[in-house]
């Protein structure tokens, strides 16, 4: 549902973001949708079409960009996260910027306890 919003941002923002896309290595099932123009379709081939066409959209327009194409389990998920997160910690350091303690995060967890009453 926000693909519109987020395809516009990815395009027309400033250029100083890497994108990654993670699609589905097996076409996905799911029930079908009715698409205008397309008839019906499942679920997961209008995610992937999407996702792809998200993809060509950037790299039409030379934006930084990596698409991983995995299974969608949890142990793939797992393994995909546990990369970005040292992945994240890596260049953090490389900069030499502490990505785990950043004030506006902080000042989000704030707020947070604030609002449960801790």
């Amino acid at each position: 549902t926000d693909q519109h919003s987020f395809l516009q941002m990815l395009l027309d923002g400033p250029d100083k973001a890497l994108t990654t896309l993670v699609l589905p290595e097996d076409l996905p099932g799911g029930d079908s949708v009715n698409v205008e123009g397309y008839g019906d379709l499942s679920a997961g081939k209008l995610l992937l079409a999407q996702g792809e066409g998200t993809a060509r959209a950037l790299a039409e327009q030379g934006r930084a960009l990596r698409v991983i194409h995995s299974p969608l389990d949890i142990p793939s998920i797992g393994r995909i996260l546990m990369h970005l997160m040292l992945e994240t910690a890596l260049v953090g350091h490389a900069l030499n910027i502490n990505p785990f303690t950043q004030d506006a995060v902080e000042a989000g967890k704030q707020q947070t306890r604030a609002i449960l009453g801790h």
